[in-house]
Order: C-alpha cells, then structure tokens, then sequence
C-alpha cells in the first residue's frame, strides 16, 4: 500500500508540473504510458532471473466448502394462516458479505501501449498465416498459427529460465501472444475466461510436450498479457499455473503467496486434477506488484452464437425470448465465488433489457404492493425447485441468465433474479440475504406497513422470499425469526 501510494503522489507531483509548464495532459499522459511500459517491458525481459533464483516448496490448502447447511429438498411451503403477521420487528443484519470488487470490464488499450506489438523487426503478416482451431468449451476457437514449437520436456528451474529467454526473443511467441489477445478482446472475455482460453489453445497446439513445457508456454503467455500468473512444479515434475484470482473462491485448492491466495490450475491434458499433492515449488520472489490478479467477474460475452429459446409463465406473468446457448457450458462449472459476485455479474446485457422491458409492461400502472407482490409470485411459481445436489450434483449457483436454461433451481438463484429484476422493473431498493442453508431477499416497501422486517441503516426492510411458496411480501420462513442475515448484495 505504501508503495502505491508514493505512486500516486509523485504521478499527481506530475501532473501539476506538466500544467505548471504548459504540457497538454494529452501529451504528459502519454509520456506516462510510456515510461510505465518501458518499466514493465524490462520487467517482462527480467522475468528469467526469478525463474532462475531461489525456489521454496508451498503447503497446498483444500478449498473450503462454499456452505455447510443443507438445503431442503423440497421449497418450503406457507402453512394455511393469515396472509400477514402484524408489524413484527425481526433481527436485523449482523453483518455485510466482504465487498467484493465491482465487475471489471477488459481493460482498453492505450494507443501507446505497446506491450503487445512485435518489435520492429518482425514483420510476419498474420493474415497470411493459417488457422489453428481449438476447442473451448464446445466452441471451435481459430487463431493465425504462428508455428511455434516448445521443447517436450523440462527438467529444472534452469530450464524454464532458458525456456522464458527463448520465448522472449521468438516472433512466434510474440504473434501468438497478439492473436490470443485478439481474440479474448474480441469474444469479451473477462480475465479468467481468457485465463482458460489460452491454456486450451495451449492443450490443444502442443498435445506431445510434457505438462511442465506446456504450463512454461502458457505461464509467459499470461505474464504477457498483465497477469500476475505464478509458475508451479509439483513432485511429480508436473507443470502448475498458480493464479491469484480477485475473488474469493470455494472448493478451489491454493497456496499463501506473499499473504495472497493463488488458486491451483492443473495442466489440461493430465485430466482430472490431483489436489491430493502436499506441497508446490515455486518462485520464492515477487517479480513486481503491477501484473494483475484474475477478475472472475462477468460483464458481457460475444462467443460465437447458438440459439436458445426460453419462456417462463406463472399464468399472471411471462417473459420468452432467445438467448446463447453456448454461454452455458462455459458458465456449467464457473469457480465458486461468492453468492454476491454472482448477483453483480452481467452474462448477457441484452437479454437482461429484453426480459426488464416484458415484465415492466405487464406491471405498468399497477399499485407498486401489488406489482411486487406479483413479481414474488411470478418467481415462487414460475420456476420449479431442485438443491443443486439433486440436480447437478455439485454446488451450482446461477448467474442470473442460466436460470433461463435449467428447468430447476435453488434458493439463491430465484433471489438473484428477483432482487435484480426489484429494481430493474420496479425500482424497489432491496437486499440479497444469506441465512444458515438459505439465500433470501428483502425491500423497502413503505405502502406495506405490516408484515416481518428489520431495521438496516434507518429504513425498514421486509422480508420478500421467492423460495417460501405461497408466501406474501412481509412473510419470513419461521425458521429464521430469530436468526441474523448476511447481506450478500444491494440495489
């Protein structure tokens, strides 16, 4: 932080020299863009003397369960009883889920940035170059195939110190590096979609190397593409990307780097990964605090497109539409953020409008208790109830779009929706709750005096459940009476 912080004095110290001698800022930021990747291109050239030094042998830590309470099988249902309790005060938020980094768009590159251009003297036209097509997630992915060839094996850190050095002076690694970033730009991927997008052109372009020559290869890739992306070998000799993701994640195994966690990648042609290892040897240094960590957040995605109609009705309410369908394998087995991440990432903004315009026509005019109370309804009906156990067999949180796919889903799945869809549609401010085993919501409602709801910051907050069946707004599990929320996300 300290050393940051001096950065930003002294390019602020600069900043009011440059206007104090009448430099255009125009001018002085582009003289800082230039001096930063000057800075980071030696940086980048410097990389093989860390590969090269003092190497130390990392604890692997098993991931820890996202939640430990079951869920019910089967959606709660409100027993015969009055529509509403009177006013009832209910325990309020004990606390506010970590804050979790708004999503992060892929950065746009400055016009001076030329961290990814070849030097002058490679003059390769990658136009005339032909097609590599590899597999990403069932979609066939092309790239101009430099023709770049990597050692099959590597036998210490000396060798993935002269591998680094090859690659630096390789054209072909430099225009492979070009076309990976084409392309993720663009598809739209965020930074761990292109983090899995080049180790699969790396699995596929190099199926003969050993799994420490191919992790090489897609170690300096990443480097060059700003990640702060780490280089492992296990026991075994098997190569390891160690990548400090920007959110927290569940049933994800990592090692403490520099109180950092780097989260565990296994080379794509071992299969499934074996966690059981101990102990990872990596780089006992930091090479420099301005590569980045890999957002997971989502803001959008342009993949190739493949139709899929969706409709959902409750007999008051409807939306239907089309969406892409190749979003989904790609999001089947997304890391396990937290609950929040999920609610704050965007898949598909169009179809996000689409579904916003329906359901604010049908609900124009209407008393707002009344258009949220058909809004609640529209969610606890619409959609049939599985545990992601029963269903997928593995804990599976939706983004909101992959809610428009399955047939089932769970209670933090219909509360991302809802809460989204509360203010989007209505306008309504509301939380997204956390209990024991439950993923909730809640609203500020002032036309609905009765009912249970806490007290967060001076304003009052019904519980609105769209997993309890047939409950009202004001309506809360009795399960959870007593019990004190975590707030996940807020509108």
């Amino acid at each position: 932080m300290k050393r940051r912080t001096t950065i930003l004095f002294l390019a602020a110290a600069s900043i009011l020299g440059a206007a104090a001698q009448g430099t255009s800022y125009e001018e002085f930021r582009r003289g800082m863009y230039e001096r930063y990747n000057n800075f980071r291109e030696g940086m980048y050239e410097r990389y093989d003397e860390f590969l090269a030094g003092a190497w130390a042998d990392y604890e692997v830590i098993a991931g820890q369960k996202r939640s430990t309470a079951p869920k019910p099988r089967t959606a709660p249902r409100v027993p015969d009883a009055p529509a509403l309790t009177p006013p009832r005060e209910i325990k309020a938020p004990a606390a506010v889920a970590a804050e979790r980094p708004e999503p992060r768009p892929a950065p746009s590159r400055d016009p001076s940035d030329r961290s990814d251009k070849s030097d002058s003297s490679d003059k390769s036209d990658s136009s005339a170059l032909p097609p590599f097509e590899f597999d990403f997630y069932g979609m066939a992915l092309r790239i101009p195939d430099p023709g770049l060839d990597i050692p099959r094996t590597v036998v210490d850190k000396q060798d993935l110190a002269a591998r680094w050095r090859a690659l630096r002076k390789d054209s072909k690694a430099r225009a492979a590096l070009a076309s990976l970033r084409a392309l993720a730009a663009e598809l739209k991927l965020n930074d761990y979609l292109t983090l899995e997008m080049t180790r699969s052109y790396v699995a596929a372009r190099h199926p003969g190397a050993g799994s420490a020559s191919r992790a090489s290869l897609a170690h300096f890739l990443l480097v060059g593409m700003g990640y702060d992306v780490r280089l492992g070998i296990t026991g075994d000799r098997d190569g390891v990307l160690l990548v400090p993701l920007r959110q927290d994640v569940a049933e994800h195994p990592f090692l403490k780097l520099d109180g950092r966690k780097y989260y565990l990648f296994m080379d794509k042609k071992l299969g499934k990964a074996d966690y059981a290892r101990t102990t990872i040897s990596t780089c006992d240094v930091t090479p420099d605090g301005t590569l980045a960590q890999v957002d997971c957040a989502l803001t959008d995605l342009n993949l190739p497109y493949k139709p899929h109609h969706y409709k959902v009705d409750n007999g008051t309410l409807h939306i239907e539409g089309e969406i892409n369908a190749n979003i989904f394998p790609v999001l089947r087995r997304y890391p396990l953020m937290q609950t929040g991440d999920f609610a704050r990432s965007t898949v598909q903004p169009q179809v996000r409008r689409e579904i916003v315009e329906q359901l604010a026509a049908q609900l124009k005019d209407k008393p707002r208790a009344q258009a949220v109370d058909e809004l609640l309804k529209f969610i606890q009906s619409g959609f049939d109830y599985a545990t992601d156990e029963e269903f997928h067999g593995y804990e599976k949180p939706y983004f909101l779009e992959e809610n428009l796919f399955y047939p089932k889903n769970d209670c933090e799945d219909r509360a991302i929706f809802y809460t989204y869809m509360l203010w989007n549609v209505l306008g309504i401010p509301n939380h997204l709750i956390a209990y024991p085993g439950h993923e909730s919501a809640s609203l500020v409602l002032d036309d609905l005096p009765a009912g249970d709801s806490y007290t967060y910051e001076g304003r009052r907050y019904l519980i609105s459940d769209p997993t309890y069946i047939g409950a009202s707004t004001g309506q809360c599990m009795p399960d959870y009476l007593n019990a004190s929320p975590v707030i996940d996300n807020t509108y």
